[in-house]
């Protein structure tokens, strides 16, 4: 069995290896765990506390990368389902955060023009009264429906973007925490 003379990196104390294989000791004198290292001239120890923190560093530094990558990513689906959602002002081109403004314009003006009707067409004939019901009702019918659905349109965007800000918010909590813990 053939001895290699290595010393322990933190005090100085002789290590004998006795055996090529082992890679891990720990320092009779000081109890430091050493990690041996053999180069083709020469083998010696290397502190694992040291290591580990370089390790542990990188590691931090691949989480931050990692979460930031899935910070963009959220971002980048967030833009796709707004835009989707919401659509976009074809002389701009900006996203319309309202995604029901044409819901809710479209009803007013069914309401308006079913209050409207009666004024412009109505004569006091029996028959005259009854045919201005059906529009008039109908207009009402048709604006408070698109309205309903324009309101449930825009709470349900709300609600997810009130999601996507939660998830954001989150990812860039956990960013910080990486960076500085």
């Amino acid at each position: 069995m053939k001895i290699i003379p290595v010393v322990c990196q933190r005090c100085g104390a002789p290590l004998d290896v006795a055996d090529e294989s082992v890679r891990f000791v720990t320092c009779a004198h000081c109890s430091t765990p050493l990690e041996i290292v053999r180069e083709a001239t020469q083998s010696h120890s290397r502190i694992l506390e040291q290591i580990q923190a370089v390790t542990e560093d990188h590691s931090r530094r691949l989480e931050v990368i990692e979460l930031q990558n899935d910070l963009e990513k959220l971002d980048q689906d967030w833009e796709r389902d707004r835009a989707r959602l919401c659509g976009r002002n074809e002389t701009t081109g900006k996203i319309n955060d309202l995604p029901a403004e044409g819901q809710l314009m479209g009803g007013m003006i069914a309401i308006l023009c079913g209050l409207a009707f009666p004024f412009i067409f109505f004569k006091w004939e029996v028959m005259h009264v009854l045919a201005n019901i059906v529009p008039v009702a109908l207009a009402f019918w048709m604006g408070i429906r698109m309205i309903r659905e324009g309101i449930w349109i825009q709470a349900a965007f709300e609600k997810k973007r009130d999601h996507y800000e939660f998830i954001r918010a989150s990812l860039i909590a956990r960013i910080q925490e990486a960076k500085h813990g």
